[in-house]
């Protein structure tokens, strides 16, 4: 993880998943689009050594638990709408046990 940079590869720690999908439009040349902003705060820690954004989406949908798809040169993130309601319930028990 601490030479992963130096690879090139994008490298994460405890960073929001706005600035994920930030930093892998720069490299790849995309724009990425969220349907919900319930998951641009959520934080995301790893690494990514692909050269195809498919690739580093395709793990990102497995660890979100959303689907995409690919239009040219854009991203669309679907979070569907039973899924926000859970994460949205989840947040909020986790900021009750906290307290």
């Amino acid at each position: 993880f601490e030479t992963a940079w130096l690879r090139g590869d994008l490298v994460f720690r405890s960073t929001t998943l706005s600035d994920v999908l930030a930093k892998l439009e720069r490299r790849y040349g995309v724009n990425i689009h969220l349907n919900d902003s319930s998951l641009a705060n959520d934080l995301f820690t790893g690494n990514f050594d692909s050269e195809y954004i498919v690739e580093v989406m395709d793990l990102l949908e497995r660890h979100y638990d959303f689907t995409y798809d690919v239009r040219g040169d854009d991203i669309f993130i679907h979070l569907e709408r039973v899924k926000i309601k859970m994460y949205n319930l989840k947040s909020v028990l986790m900021r009750q046990d906290s307290s």
